[in-house]
Order: structure tokens, then sequence, then C-alpha cells
């Protein structure tokens, strides 16, 4: 899973598996998964250098779901670094249904963890 990790979660049945690993996985599983997902993806022609795999998983159909269960699930470290990176896209996902979703996921995430 590790690997294909974005493969995965864009799936519409192999999603829903990623969802149910961050929320029974161990905690050393749940980090990994969410650190692929905050590292930047290799440049191609239609992925910007630097962009993390979240910013392409948070506007896809089935991949943002597994963005809202992480930030359920998440460390305190994860958690911060997710916030600024949903924060930062906040105009886009305002725009999608599924966006206002993630927003609603993260702050409920902050108020819980206590993340201005």
């Amino acid at each position: 899973m590790k690997k294909n990790l974005l493969a995965f979660a864009t799936h519409k049945f192999a999603s829903n598996v990623v969802e149910k690993v961050l929320e029974y996985g161990d905690s050393k599983t749940r980090r990994e998964l969410i650190g692929l997902m905050l590292e930047p993806l290799p440049p191609s022609a239609t992925v910007p250098p630097n962009t993390p795999m979240l910013m392409l998983m948070m506007s896809d159909l089935f991949a943002n779901y597994v963005c809202q269960r992480s930030l359920a699930v998440a460390d305190r470290d994860q958690l911060i670094r997710l916030a600024q990176l949903v924060r930062a896209s906040a105009p886009e996902l305002r725009r999608m249904t599924y966006g206002k979703h993630i927003l609603a996921a993260l702050d409920k995430a902050v108020l819980v963890a206590g993340i201005p």
C-alpha cells in the first residue's frame, strides 16, 4: 500500500481499505501513510514541483475520504502540517462539494486537538 498509496486512495474500493488502515492500523503504519501524503510527488507534466500527494488527494472523488480520515487520526505534529496544507487550499476546496467536507473535518480535528 505504501508504494502505491495515491493509486489506492483514488480507487473506488481500495480507498476504503486505506481508510480502514488509517483507522485501525497501528500508530507506526498510520504515521508512515500520513507522512507519505505530506511528501512531495515527483514532478511530471501534470504535477508541479514540490506538490504534496495530499494536494491531489483532496480534489479526488474517492481520495478525499482518505484525507478526511487522516485529519481525524493524525498525531498532533502531522495534524499541524495537514492543517497548513488544507488551509492553503481552502478557497479551492470551498468550491467543491467534498472540499467542504474536508474543511469541516479539519475544523473538527483541530478543535479536538486544541490547535489554533
